[in-house]
């Protein structure tokens, strides 16, 4: 909950019960630090928060080939409203067929860190990372598919082919298929594998 959720009838400082709020979500959930990663280049360039502790775990579920950090903010409120801005200027989510074709452009992220950061909100201006170096990741992948059709193992019950890669949260079939790990958290999915 943010303070702004809340309607105080001129009884509370709102300020004050943003504080309250948000230093209480982050004791509770561990948070010392939350980064607003702006451009997680996976599909196309966007912005996301991840908590430092998950850079670059949460990149890579999310299939960016590459990322760079543009504030560090003590708060969630801070990453909160800084996403809330960016996202005016650029995606917050992946196009999934686009990242699994591997459909990508070639950008200078420190560009786009500079360009986003006008659209950063005047109090976490301060936490603009200066000095930061773009994170590449690569992914074992031997074969991108053209068409990628998500594999609906709930329905199909039983499904056979070659695993040709693995990008972000999803295994890449020969046949095109794709499956998403992530969406299928709680199936329980028996794999066998054949040497061929």
């Amino acid at each position: 909950a943010y303070a702004e959720d809340i309607n105080c009838f001129g009884l509370c400082d709102k300020d004050k019960l943003a504080d309250i709020i948000n230093n209480q979500n982050d004791v509770k959930n561990g948070v010392k630090n939350i980064r607003v990663n702006g451009t997680d280049y996976s599909s196309n360039i966007k912005v996301g928060v991840t908590r430092k502790q998950q850079v670059p775990t949460r990149w890579i579920d999310q299939g960016a080939h590459e990322a760079i950090e543009i504030v560090e903010v003590p708060n969630r409120y801070l990453a909160g409203i800084t996403e809330v801005a960016l996202k005016e200027h650029v995606a917050d989510k992946t196009n999934w067929r686009k990242m699994l074709k591997n459909d990508i452009e070639a950008v200078d992220l420190k560009e786009w860190q500079y360009k986003l950061r006008s659209f950063i909100p005047e109090e976490a201006q301060e936490y603009f990372i200066e000095n930061n170096t773009e994170t590449q990741i690569n992914f074992p992948v031997h074969q991108y598919p053209e068409k990628p059709k998500s594999l609906n193992i709930v329905k199909e019950q039983n499904y056979t082919g070659k695993l040709v890669g693995i990008k972000g949260q999803y295994l890449i079939f020969e046949d095109q298929r794709v499956f998403n790990v992530r969406s299928n958290e709680g199936v329980v999915v028996r794999i066998n594998v054949l040497n061929t």
